[in-house]
């Protein structure tokens, strides 16, 4: 029997173009069809007997997985992350703004659509708050809570911890990767599946920005005042302390790695 993968997807990560990749080398009904948390059930997020799990998903429930599973994840420079996130999700409410109209949006998703800055640093108590929830330090988030989002009782966690927390759940993953260096990756799967997979050729779902762009500039360009450009650092500021001290895998499954 094949050892189970799953893939634990950041947004903006190549995750897309991973996921068929991936999901290509099994058949279908060896693959979950749980890609988000809105579509969880009564059985968790990795619901028994699928081989492939793939998505956005919270991994606090990982240990239900049996057949020591193959767990990894791709990490990308979290400033890039967070412009390319940015851009990404207001080129689609603006689609939907278009198709739907406004009114079909909640109030987080129309503040989107305005001013960046006053997207990212709100008036409203309640939308500072879900601000902090799910747009800051989102790659520590998802290792220390094993979440995409913080929960309210978690908002108040020291720096230090969080970034404490986040390595030690690290130990978890079977491999993390580095985004744009996919030949790892590529290795490890073809020693799993048997085949080689081009994920580094190809990309799936991309944002409305040239490729060439960066997309933490362009967002910083948004912003009239030097002070939130630089408030703005706080948002990534744990993620890049978190990239710096993790291991990413450099070669193959018979080679060094997490």
């Amino acid at each position: 029997m094949r050892r189970p993968i799953v893939f634990l997807h950041l947004p903006k990560t190549g995750g897309q173009t991973i996921h068929h990749a991936v999901a290509s080398t099994f058949a279908p009904e060896e693959r979950s069809p749980i890609r988000v948390m809105s579509e969880v059930g009564p059985e968790g997020p990795f619901p028994s007997g699928y081989l492939f799990h793939s998505g956005h998903l919270d991994w606090r429930r990982l240990n239900e997985v049996g057949g020591d599973p193959f767990v990894f994840t791709v990490l990308r420079d979290p400033r890039e992350r967070l412009g390319s996130f940015y851009f990404y999700m207001r080129a689609t409410l603006e689609r939907r703004a278009q198709d739907l109209g406004r009114e079909a949006l909640t109030s987080h998703q129309a503040a989107m659509l305005g001013p960046a800055e006053t997207f990212f640093f709100p008036e409203d108590d309640a939308a500072r708050r879900r601000i902090r929830q799910t747009w800051v330090n989102v790659t520590s988030n998802f290792f220390a809570f094993r979440s995409l989002s913080r929960a309210p009782r978690h908002l108040d966690i020291s720096r230090g911890d969080l970034l404490a927390q986040a390595l030690a759940n690290a130990g978890a993953m079977t491999a993390i990767y580095r985004f744009g260096d996919f030949e790892p990756l590529e290795d490890d799967m073809e020693h799993l599946t048997g085949q080689r997979l081009r994920i580094a050729e190809k990309r799936s779902n991309t944002g409305p920005l040239d490729a060439r762009v960066s997309r933490w500039q362009a967002l910083l360009d948004l912003f009239e005042d030097d002070r939130n450009r630089r408030r703005l650092e706080e948002f990534v500021e744990v993620d890049q302390d978190l990239m710096e001290r993790l291991a990413f895998r450099q070669s193959t499954l018979s080679g060094s790695g997490p």
